[in-house]
């Protein structure tokens, strides 16, 4: 990769909105998070409800910014889904 085509990419990266995930059981606690964050921020927002949803979101996305995530949720945990994050980075 050239001088150029890095520049471009870095740049590329920087001007786009940040992408985030929201890993959420809870309804309400979900919703008022999405609403504050989509009327504050200029932002990609991806909500999944459990850490199942979390996984395959991650396998077919790319490129978070930030993760948003209920450590404890049923079945598997925000640690697991922090986990699959790290590996994919």
């Amino acid at each position: 990769m050239n001088y150029m085509s890095s520049a471009v990419a870095l740049l590329e990266k920087l001007i786009r909105p940040p992408k985030l995930l929201l890993v959420e059981d809870e309804p309400l606690v979900g919703a008022g998070i999405v609403f504050w964050l989509e009327r504050q921020y200029e932002c990609e927002l991806i909500w999944a409800k459990t850490g199942e949803d979390a996984l395959r979101v991650i396998e077919r996305e790319e490129g978070f910014d930030l993760a948003f995530l209920n450590l404890k949720l049923p079945g598997i945990s925000g640690v697991e889904v922090l986990r699959k994050l790290n590996e994919k980075r």
